[in-house]
């Protein structure tokens, strides 16, 4: 891996990091308990709560926030740049954490991160892409993640 892409992940991870201990605090008090429908609701209301138009053009063409909210997706961070947000349930390529940065010629780069390590400041990148269409946002999902149902999704 080279100097650029370990600068990249360290400043993503930083980011993330940042505003995880809100998210993080938000989690175990509000979703710990909860039932698969009310954890459901929460990630909905969450998603609808951003105000980022990036965001919400990146939400959509994933599948929207019902799909994501059924995948078990939620403490999501965003900025205008930038979504990340961790897969409840597994996967079978085993990706906790997905990452999507816009770039400024307009492509997208998804990066899968695997659970933290010990020993580790960051969690390994299981794998990256980088996205063309914004269209294929969900394609590349399911590739990354493994999730059948969104590797064979068309619009």
């Amino acid at each position: 891996m080279d100097n650029q892409s370990v600068e990249s992940d360290l400043s993503i991870w930083i980011h993330h990091l940042e505003t995880m201990g809100r998210s993080l605090l938000d989690l175990h008090q509000g979703i710990s308990g909860k039932t698969e429908s009310e954890k459901q609701i929460a990630t909905i209301t969450e998603l609808q709560a951003m105000s980022s138009s990036t965001a919400a053009i990146i939400i959509s063409h994933l599948g929207g926030k019902d799909l994501l909210a059924r995948l078990g997706a939620h403490s999501f961070v965003t900025d205008d740049t930038h979504v990340s947000f961790t897969l409840d349930h597994d996967n079978p390529k085993g990706v906790h954490v997905v990452s999507i940065s816009t770039e400024p010629n307009g492509k997208f780069i998804m990066t899968g991160h695997g659970r933290m390590k010990p020993g580790y400041l960051t969690p390994p990148v299981l794998e990256r892409a980088i996205v063309d269409i914004p269209d294929n946002l969900a394609t590349v999902f399911g590739s990354l993640t493994g999730i059948e149902i969104l590797r064979h999704r068309h619009y």
